[in-house]
Formats: structure tokens, C-alpha cells, sequence
């Protein structure tokens, strides 16, 4: 803690629930594998450059079906106290001593005994318990053989940890309202002897056969079909409105996953789609990605005559590995992709005769890319949003004509998001910065484009050029450059946490947010005179679609300040599909 140092002592040995001994040199802990534990000993003084080796694990008990939990070391460093889960529906609290030896069984019974905590003095050993049909916090004196009952609550007391004098008991509470941790003060005086354990479970039946299994090559396929099919929309000038559906499936192990969206649009016939595909059954994970849509700029083609938006058909085939770099307080993320997108136009060129404005490019463009994402942000179980810390992504993509690119350009970006916790609980004000620079000759539709709304709560994915900013057209302003500040509060509305019956709609919260954005995509100069504002709100519904799906719906209003702004108001949909 003083050097702020994080030290490796295992690796691979599926260890928990780790002990110091008094004296500071060992730890007990449990071991698990194929289904079976044990508990073990580890001299700290052999770990010294890495993980400890197996061999200078010392295994205290067998391998045993028997699970063992929480071991906890005696003040005195004598006995050890761990929980034990027996067959026949016994989970109970025990001693040994630090050969591994049982001396005592505390409790023998079907009542669920744990999380063993000693006091400072070694006097008693506190424990939770629902031997009187709800959880409390029950004390055993190894001295008397006695059992005394500490609390007496409503909902259940778990997870007791005593102050090193002795006089205050820590310990979790449930209540409707979810866990609170409680302090109370410790009298002994007034604690009563426990009731007598009445059991009230029928007796456990053995099969007298045993089940003849056979076994066989794992394949996904029979359990990675789509579990349910969600209505999707979508709507281009040239396209008209598309209708179709969304998806998501994984197989049992999750070694696979994918989602897909496909929408037709019957005014040409045209068929939207989107498909992404993960692998994690290897390290880093393989992501494909396969997707056909109409991408369109507002305003594109324009001279003294008028102006008209540019529609495109943007075909996109991408690979990418995602390496993850574990942290206990934090996520790091390398991703190295490839990306081949073919662009060609939908909207008739030139849009009038006598044209004379820009004309949009079109072919292949070509890149490979490179970001790592940092990740500190915290949710909690009653949050609306991440409350605290931060997300921060830059990233580099390079179209070359040697990857077979029409084009030759180099982007450079970078995207902060920090989450400020305000005074009341669970109120959020998220700050956003974003930056981009190109080098190179992009196409005529800009490096980067800005205006309009994204899909998700999510960081920009460097996989998309396009720079959301609410109050505007879709992709009004573009340029070799781009830049995006953003301030929003987000607040709680309700609490709803509740369903039709068992049917597969479920509401889980209700919150809003009001924001200021102003950003402006350009190239050259910049100007601060150009920089577009808006301001808007937004409520909130977070729910479960067919018992697994996360889902917000937003209704959103939103307010250009700027030139080419405009009054929006339109429905959302946030999917926070992840890894």
C-alpha cells in the first residue's frame, strides 16, 4: 500500500479467499479445480521476482468434493476457522489447526453457516447464519462451547468484521433498498444463547443408479441460434424507411457471439445489414465485422443554385484483434484492425444539370489501424451512467494504396471522457473532449465528418469517422480535422425495477439528461466563429428485453444554436452490447 505496488503471488491455481497469517508470513487460502477444493498454505518468502510455484504450495486438507470457503486465521495463530459446504445440503463452520487437522466442528446442520470472522482477542468467532429462518450474525466462544445470537434483523445480516478493540461489529444488511453496510456496537451482555437448529428440509433421496453419460466433441452451433428477434428501423432520402430486425447470439461456453441487423427497404428493394462477430476462445479475441448501408451527408452538393443532401452506398468488410491488458482498478485495450470500405454513389450525379459545386469521390478506401482505449469508469448496482473515473481512447488509421486504397491519408485521434460524481447520489456530469487530425488527401466527404446522433453510450470507436453532435444534420460539417466539447448532466427520475407478470419486458430505471455540445469539422484554419452549439435533454428508460437483452430508450430533444441547426425530436435506441 505505501509503495502503491501491485505483487503477483498465484497464477493458474484458481485461488480465493486469501488469509494473512498473524505473524505476516503465510497465507492460507482455498484451491479449486475440476470441481473440487482444497485448502493451502503459501510461505511468503518464497515468492520473490513472480507467482509462487506450485511446489512450494503446501496443501493443508485433500482434494475433496467438500468445498471449502473463507479460511481465517486465529488472533494467536493457532486455529483456523473456514466454512465447508458438505453433501446432504450441509454448509457449516469449522476449526483446524495449521497442519490442517479439523479440531471442531462449530456448527454440524442444515442451516447455511458463513463468513467467519475472529475478534481481536480471539474470544469469540462471529459468523452469519439462517438457522432461525433469516441471516444473522451469530458469535461462538471456543472457551464456553457456547453460541450466542448478536443480531436480530428483518431482512438479514451478513459478512461480520470486528474492530481491533473490540467494541464495534461491522457488518452488510439487506433491505429492499439492496445492501448497506451497518456498524453496530458489540455488548456481550446482551447477547442471548442461540435457539436450537430445527431442520425443515426433507431428507436428500440418492439416486440408486448412477446416470450413464457418454461424452463428445464440443460444437457450438446448437446453442449459438438467435434467442429472440427485436423490430429495427432505418431511413436514408434515397432509401426511404427500412424495416427488418436485430439479433444476438453466443454459444453455452461463449467462445462465440455475434449480433446482426437486417432491414429492407421496400421503395427500391434495398437490403441494410450488419454483422459482428467475436471470438474468444483464443487470446487476443477475433472480431469480424460485415455491414451494407446508405451513409448520408447533409448539404453535400451545393452551388449558387441550391443545395441537396449526398447519399452513398457504403460497403464495409473489417478484421480486427482486440488484446486486453488486465489491471485490478482499470481496463487497457489494444486493438489492431484492417477495414475495407467500397463507397459509390446512390444520389444521381451531377443532382442537376449545369452543376458546378463539389462532387463526392468514390471507390475503395483501404486501412489498417491501431487505438488503445483506457478505462478507470465504476457502475454500481442503482447507477444510471459511470459515476467516476474516466474513458480515453487515441488511435491511428492508415489508407494506403499499397492495401489496395484509392486514397492516401493518415488519421490521428484521440477521445477523452471523464464521469464527475456531483453531491446526490447517483448524479453524473459527464465532460467530453475530442480531437482529429488528418494528414494526406482524404476523399471529398472529409476525414472526418460532425452532426447527428450515435447508436450508443459508448466511446467513439475509432472504427467510425463520423463525430456525433445532436442538433444538427447527419454529417453537415466535414474536414481534414475535427474537434468536440461536450458537457451533460445526467440525473435519476425513478427507481422502476418491475415487469408485466413473467412476460419478457422488464423496467429496471427512468433518468434524463440535459447537455451542451459545440464542435465544428473543418479544414485549413480553425476559426472560432465557426464552432456550432447546441443544447437539448433527453429521458431515459433503461429495461430488459426477453430476459437477457440490456436496453435504453431515449426520447430526445435537441437545439442547434448555429448556423445549419435545427430542432430535433426523435426516439432512440441504446443497445451496450459487450465483450
Amino acid at each position: 500500500m505505501t509503495r502503491k505496488r501491485e505483487v503477483r503471488l498465484t497464477k493458474g491455481l484458481r485461488a480465493r479467499d486469501p488469509h494473512l497469517s498473524p505473524d505476516g508470513r503465510s497465507l492460507v487460502f482455498v484451491m479449486n479445480r475440476v470441481g473440487m477444493t482444497l485448502l493451502a498454505m503459501l510461505d511468503l518468502s518464497t515468492v520473490r521476482t513472480g507467482p509462487a510455484e506450485e511446489k512450494n504450495i503446501v496443501p493443508l486438507t485433500p482434494w475433496s468434493v467438500e468445498q471449502y470457503e473463507t479460511p481465517r486465521w486465529s488472533p494467536d495463530g493457532k486455529t483456523i476457522a473456514a466454512g465447508i459446504w458438505r453433501p446432504g445440503g450441509y454448509r457449516d463452520i469449522i476449526l483446524l489447526d495449521p497442519a490442517g487437522k479439523v479440531i471442531e466442528d462449530i456448527t454440524h446442520d442444515r442451516a447455511v453457516d458463513l463468513g467467519p470472522a475472529w475478534s481481536a482477542d480471539g474470544r469469540y468467532l462471529y459468523f452469519s447464519s439462517d438457522r432461525s429462518g433469516i441471516f444473522n450474525i451469530y458469535a461462538y466462544e471456543p472457551g464456553t462451547k457456547q453460541l450466542l445470537q448478536v443480531t436480530n434483523v428483518l431482512g438479514g445480516a451478513f459478512a461480520p468484521s470486528p474492530s481491533p478493540d473490540n467494541k464495534t461489529l461491522a457488518f452488510a444488511s439487506y433491505s429492499s433498498k439492496g445492501y448497506d453496510i451497518h456498524l453496530m456496537g458489540l455488548e456481550p451482555s446482551a447477547w442471548k444463547p442461540a435457539e436450537s437448529y430445527v431442520d425443515r428440509y426433507p431428507s436428500v433421496q440418492y439416486a440408486e443408479n448412477a446416470v450413464e453419460t457418454s461424452s463428445y466433441p464440443y460444437s457450438p452451433a446448437s446453442t449459438s441460434y438467435p434467442r429472440f428477434w427485436l423490430p429495427w428501423f432505418g431511413y436514408s432520402y434515397e432509401s426511404g424507411t427500412l424495416v427488418g430486425a436485430f439479433t444476438f447470439g453466443q454459444d453455452v461456453v461463449q467462445r462465440h457471439q455475434y449480433t446482426a441487423t437486417v432491414l429492407y427497404g421496400p421503395k427500391n428493394g434495398r437490403i441494410w445489414y450488419g454483422i459482428d462477430y467475436f471470438y474468444d476462445g483464443m487470446y487476443p479475441t477475433l472480431h469480424l465485422h460485415a455491414a451494407d448501408n446508405d451513409v448520408t451527408y447533409s448539404g453535400f452538393l451545393q452551388d449558387a443554385r441550391g443545395a441537396k443532401d449526398y447519399v452513398e452506398r457504403d460497403r464495409t468488410i473489417g478484421a480486427s484483434l482486440i488484446v486486453p491488458l488486465l489491471k485490478n482498478a482499470s481496463q487497457h485495450v489494444l486493438t489492431i484492425g484492417y477495414q475495407r470500405r467500397e463507397v459509390s454513389n446512390l444520389t444521381d450525379l451531377p443532382p442537376w444539370p449545369g452543376y458546378s459545386g463539389p462532387l463526392p469521390a468514390q471507390g475503395d478506401l483501404v486501412s489498417g489501424r491501431l487505438s488503445y482505449l483506457y478505462n478507470s469508469s465504476r457502475r454500481y448496482a442503482f447507477s444510471i451512467s459511470p459515476e467516476q473515473g474516466r474513458t480515453f481512447e487515441v488511435g491511428a488509421e492508415r489508407f494506403d494504396r499499397s492495401l489496395g486504397s484509392d486514397f492516401e491519408f493518415t488519421k490521428y485521434s484521440a477521445d477523452w471522457h471523464e464521469y464527475l460524481n456531483l453531491p446526490w447520489k447517483h448524479h453524473v456530469l459527464l465532460v467530453r473532449a475530442f480531437g482529429g487530425t488528418s494528414t494526406g488527401q482524404a476523399p471529398a466527404q472529409g476525414a472526418y465528418q460532425l452532426g447527428g446522433d450515435n447508436p450508443g453510450d459508448i466511446m467513439l470507436s475509432l472504427d467510425d469517422q463520423t463525430v456525433t453532435l445532436r442538433g444538427y444534420p447527419t454529417n453537415v460539417l466535414r474536414g481534414q480535422k475535427a474537434a468536440l466539447g461536450s458537457l451533460e448532466y445526467r440525473f435519476p427520475i425513478s427507481l422502476l425495477e418491475q415487469g408485466w407478470d413473467t412476460k419478457p419486458f422488464y423496467y429496471r430505471k427512468l433518468h434524463g439528461a440535459v447537455f451542451f455540445e459545440a464542435g465544428n469539422a473543418w479544414d485549413g484554419t480553425f476559426h472560432e466563429n465557426d464552432v456550432r452549439r447546441s443544447i437539448g435533454a433527453e429521458a431515459r428508460l433503461d429495461m430488459t428485453l426477453g430476459y437477457y437483452l440490456p436496453l435504453t430508450i431515449r426520447f430526445v430533444f435537441a437545439k442547434g444554436l448555429d448556423q445549419e441547426g435545427e430542432a430535433q425530436a426523435y426516439v432512440g435506441l441504446w443497445v451496450p452490447l459487450e465483450l
